[in-house]
C-alpha cells in the first residue's frame, strides 16, 4: 500500500529530540510512545505551518469527533512534527497545506512502546471521490466518510449521489456508509485509489455485504507459469464461505469487481439457498502467474439490483468458445430440443435423450448416462439451429481444437464409452479398462489417436480429461497433467458425419454409448495452453488450493 509503515526508519537526530519533547496532554495511556516525521512540498522542500493528523484507523468523523488536540500538530520552519503519549494502535497520518491547497496520507501507521518515525508525508493536489447510487436515497441520517480521516459527506434525501471533495491522493483503504442514529455500517468500497486533480467515480448499487477473493497461483495454490487472459473463474459458494440468508433468493443482487472497482461478466449455474450451495463462473481478463496477491471483490445484500448473470458475456465465442455445456439441467424426459443449454451462444443446445436423473454432484450437477441401446435412449444430441445462423456444422468445426470433460465411470470391461463425438471427424471416448482416447479424422482419410495406456479412470473417481489440436500436434490432458503428444498435420476433416453427440456416438454406433457421469463438456476453436489446462484443473477439481475469501 502507497505510503504504509510498519518498521522503524533512520531519520535525522533533531527528529529524533524533537519527539522526545512532550508536546501533548497525555491520552490516558502511561506510556509514552512517539511518532516524529516531515512534510514536504512536491519539489521535497519542507513545508512549514502544515496541519498534521493522527487519526485511529477506525475514527468515524460523525460518531467519534472532535479529533482530540493532542493528536493534531502544526509543522515547524524545518516542516518536521512530532506526537508522544500515543495509545498503541493503528492510525493514519492525514497532512494538508492551507497555503499550498495540498495534502497527503499515510495509512498502516503502527503504535507500539518504541519511536516510530514515519516516511515523508510528501504533499500533492487533492481529488474527490463521486458515488453515485442506482436510486434516489430516502433514508435519513445517512452519511459517507473514509475511516481514519476527518472527510465525510451527508447524504440529501432525494440525491442519488454523493462527493467528498479534498482527499488526499494515494490508496484510501476502505470508504464507508453509516447513519447518524444507528451503529451499523458497511463497506462501499475498499482499496479505492486517488489521483491529483481527478474525480474517481465509484458507481455504487448499495451492497451491504462484501469479501475478497484471493486467487493463489503460486506453488502453494494452482501453479501457473504464464499468465492466462479471458479465464472463466469457477467461484464454489457455500455455508463456510458465504451467508446466503443474506443475498437475494436468486442470487440476483451479487456482483463481482476487480480491484479497480470494475465490474466483471458472470454466470450462475446454480444458486441454492436450501442446500446453501452456489457455483458462480466469473470471467477474468488476467490472471497472473506466480502470485498471491491478486484478488477480485464480491458484493451482495441488495434489494432493488437486479439479475446481470450472464453466460455469453462468460462464454461468449469471441473468447474462443464454441460450446460450452454444463449439464446441470434437471428435467430429462421432456422432449425439449433446446434443455441442455450451450453457454456460449443461444444456439447448439442439447437435445433432451437422457433416461436418468442428474446423479452426480461435482460442478452444480452432472449427468448420469446409462449404456443402452439405441441411441436415443440415453444421450444428449446437439442440434443445430437455423435462426440465428449457427449450428453444428460450423461452430462445431474448427481449424484449431481444445475438447474438455470432467468424468466418472466404473469398470468398463473392455467396452468402449463414448464421451463426446462430433460424428467421425473427431472423437473422445474411454477403451479397454478406462483409457483415454482422442482420436482425429482427416479427410484424406489419416487418423491419428493421442492416449495413455498407463493410466486407468475406471475407478470411480471424477477425471477432468483434456485433448488439444493447434495443427501441428496433439496432446492429452489428465487431471491437468499432460499425458500424451502425437504429432499430426493433415489437419481436421469434417466430410464423416454431422452430428454432435453427448455420451454416444455422432454416427449412431449404438455399442459406443457412456456407462458413467459426464459433467462440464467444451469445446473450443483454439487449442489452450497447458497453464490453462492446469489452471482449469485447479479451479474446478474439489478441494482446490487456488481460492480463499477474506
Amino acid at each position: 500500500m502507497k505510503n504504509s509503515i510498519s518498521s522503524v526508519l533512520i531519520f535525522p537526530v533533531f527528529l529524533l529530540l524533537s519527539c522526545a519533547v512532550d508536546k501533548t496532554v497525555g491520552t490516558g495511556s502511561e506510556t509514552i510512545n512517539c511518532l516524529a516525521g516531515s512534510v514536504l512540498n512536491p519539489d521535497k522542500t519542507p513545508e512549514p505551518d502544515a496541519v498534521v493528523q493522527l487519526i485511529p484507523e477506525s475514527f468515524d468523523i460523525i460518531k467519534d469527533g472532535p479529533l482530540p488536540s493532542s493528536l493534531i500538530d502544526t509543522t515547524d520552519e524545518n516542516g518536521t512534527y512530532s506526537f508522544t503519549r500515543i495509545v498503541e494502535g493503528g492510525y493514519t497520518i492525514n497532512a494538508r497545506s492551507s497555503r499550498t491547497a495540498t495534502a497527503a496520507i499515510i495509512t498502516d501507521v503502527n503504535i507500539s512502546k518504541d519511536t516510530v518515525f514515519a516516511p515523508d508525508a510528501e504533499l500533492e493536489k487533492t481529488g474527490t471521490i463521486r458515488i453515485v447510487f442506482t436510486d434516489n436515497i430516502t433514508e435519513p441520517n445517512s452519511y459517507v466518510y473514509i475511516p481514519g480521516t476527518s472527510l465525510y459527506s451527508m447524504i440529501e434525501s432525494g440525491n442519488n449521489e454523493v462527493i467528498i471533495e479534498s482527499v488526499p491522493p494515494g490508496v484510501i483503504p476502505e470508504i464507508l456508509q453509516s447513519w447518524t442514529d444507528r451503529d451499523s455500517s458497511f463497506v462501499i468500497r475498499r482499496d479505492v485509489e486517488v489521483t491529483p486533480d481527478d474525480t474517481v467515480i465509484l458507481a455504487n448499487h448499495q451492497w451491504k455485504f462484501n469479501q475478497r477473493i484471493y486467487l493463489n497461483t503460486s506453488p502453494t495454490g494452482a501453479e501457473i507459469n504464464g499468465d492466462i487472459y479471458e479465464f472463466p473463474l469457477l467461484i464454489r459458494l457455500n455455508k463456510d464461505n458465504f451467508d446466503f440468508g443474506q443475498a437475494g433468493s436468486d442470487g440476483a443482487d451479487i456482483r463481482f469487481t476487480k480491484p479497480d472497482n470494475s465490474f466483471l461478466s458472470f454466470e450462475i449455474e446454480r444458486w441454492d439457498p436450501g442446500l446453501k450451495l452456489a457455483e458462480v463462473w466469473v470471467r477474468i481478463d488476467t490472471i497472473r502467474a506466480n502470485d498471491t496477491s491478486q484478488y477480485i471483490m464480491m458484493y451482495w445484500g441488495n434489494d432493488i439490483a437486479q439479475q446481470e448473470s450472464s453466460d455469453t458475456a462468460v462464454f461468449g465465442t469471441r473468447y474462443g468458445w464454441a460450446g460450452v455445456w454444463h449439464l446441470a439441467e434437471d428435467a430429462p424426459d421432456t422432449g425439449s430440443e433446446r434443455l441442455y443449454k450451450n453457454s456460449a451462444e443461444d444456439a447448439n443446445h442439447g437435445k433432451d435423450l437422457v433416461l436418468s436423473q442428474r446423479k452426480e454432484d461435482l460442478i452444480g450437477q452432472g449427468q448420469f448416462f446409462v449404456q443402452a441401446k439405441p441411441l436415443t435412449s440415453d444421450s444428449i444430441q446437439i442440434i443445430p439451429d437455423m435462426i440465428p445462423v449457427y449450428n453444428a456444422t460450423t461452430v462445431l468445426k474448427p481449424q484449431y481444437l481444445t475438447v474438455s470433460a470432467w468424468v466418472k465411470i466404473k469398470k468398463l470391461d473392455g467396452t468402449i464409452s463414448e464421451i463426446l463425438s462430433m460424428g467421425d471427424n473427431y472423437l473422445l471416448r474411454l477403451v479397454g479398462e478406462g483409457y483415454f482416447h482422442f482420436v482425429i479424422f482427416s479427410d484424406n482419410g489419416t487418423n491419428t489417436t493421442c492416449n495413455d495406456y498407463s493410466l486407468s479412470l475406471a475407478d470411480s473417481m471424477w477425471h477432468f480429461i483434456v485433448c488439444t489440436y493447434d495443427g501441428s500436434e496433439v496432446r492429452g490432458y489428465v487431471d491437468g497433467v499432460l499425458r500424451s503428444t502425437v504429432p499430426f498435420t493433415d489437419g481436421i476433416g469434417y466430410g464423416r458425419g454431422a452430428d454432435f453427440v453427448i455420451g454416444a456416438h455422432g454416427t449412431h454406433k449404438v455399442s459406443f454409448n457412456m456407462d458413467g457421469s459426464i459433467d462440464e463438456v467444451r469445446v473450443s476453436s483454439v487449442a489452450r495452453s497447458e497453464d490453462w489446462i492446469r489452471l482449469s484443473f485447479e479451479n474446478q477439481r474439489t478441494n482446490s488450493q487456488l481460492l480463499s475469501f477474506q
